[in-house]
């Protein structure tokens, strides 16, 4: 179960930054294997944003990436179901339905007033592959801008050998110009 929690971790780290404090606790409780069926896990990142995953094999739960995304046909499509819940002060999304929860008039951390939901707008039935494509299709011709969570994160520098940098790449011209 935890093997497939490394995908998850990476698109945190990739929107939220890098991890610097992890709380966790896992059982293996139902099924009795060797290995757990579920774990509770706790980040902080560097910018002080703290995630939660709950995750289990023993649990009845619509809320996986297999039942969200119809990524495996052997699982039940749940397409009113998301898998990932991002909050911040400012507005939340559920994915991968991409619906974008906010304050009217720009308010923030509010919780006494009703958030509004804009949904993408979506052109007719297809998979999750699908319209994440058609998405970045449309960003990249921009006609939609593509959503920023959190801070941009600066490349790694590049090192050649005795730590110098190492010269970039030239650039690839752009195919969507």
């Amino acid at each position: 179960m935890l093997i497939n929690l490394v995908h998850d971790l990476d698109l945190m780290r990739h929107l939220c930054g890098e991890i610097v404090a992890v709380q966790a606790a896992t059982s293996n409780a139902v099924r009795g294997h060797a290995v757990e069926d579920t774990a509770s896990v706790v980040l902080t990142f560097t910018d002080g944003a703290l995630g939660s995953f709950l995750v289990s094999d023993a649990a009845v739960a619509p809320w996986g990436w297999d039942q969200a995304t119809e990524d495996d046909p052997t699982c039940p499509y749940r397409p009113d179901t998301s898998c990932y819940s991002i909050a911040g002060t400012t507005g939340s999304l559920s994915f991968p339905q991409l619906a974008h929860y906010f304050h009217d008039g720009g308010a923030s951390g509010d919780w006494m007033r009703s958030a509004v939901a804009a949904l993408q707008n979506r052109r007719g039935p297809a998979t999750a592959h699908t319209n994440q494509l058609r998405h970045f299709v449309r960003v990249r011709a921009r006609r939609v801008r593509a959503a920023r969570l959190g801070r941009r994160r600066r490349p790694h520098a590049r090192r050649g050998r005795g730590g110098r940098p190492r010269a970039r790449p030239p650039a690839t011209p752009n195919p969507y110009p």
